[in-house]
């Protein structure tokens, strides 16, 4: 009797933690998002950005190369969005990222 308990609540144990690692639908597909767009840092960039973008917005940015970046914010009635944008790095005069833009209407470059 007391084997079969103990059976039981290692597979619930099991159970829960297994659950508990999955994580939320919304974690789940904002890793799925990552493998392409992952969330940015301090710098306001991907530490290490997978996907190149052109930025098509037709103003300060047009034509420029950025880096798909993810982050979880648009709540409307339907739930919470994960949205992606190109984040276009702007360099000082010694090389180093001083400033982004953020742009909308961008295309992903091929690798």
């Amino acid at each position: 009797m007391h084997r079969s308990l103990a059976a039981v609540g290692v597979i619930a144990a099991l159970f829960v933690s297994g659950a508990a690692i999955a994580g939320t639908d919304l974690e789940n597909f904002q890793k799925q998002v990552a493998k392409s767009a992952p969330p940015p840092d301090t710098t306001g960039l991907p530490a290490k950005p997978k996907v190149k973008c052109l930025c098509r917005d037709g103003g300060t940015s047009n034509n420029r190369v950025g880096v798909l970046r993810q982050f979880t914010g648009s709540v409307d009635a339907f739930g919470t969005h994960v949205v992606v944008d190109c984040a276009v790095p702007g360099f000082d005069s010694t090389g180093t990222q001083s400033a982004f833009l953020a742009c909308q209407n961008f295309i992903a470059l091929p690798k």
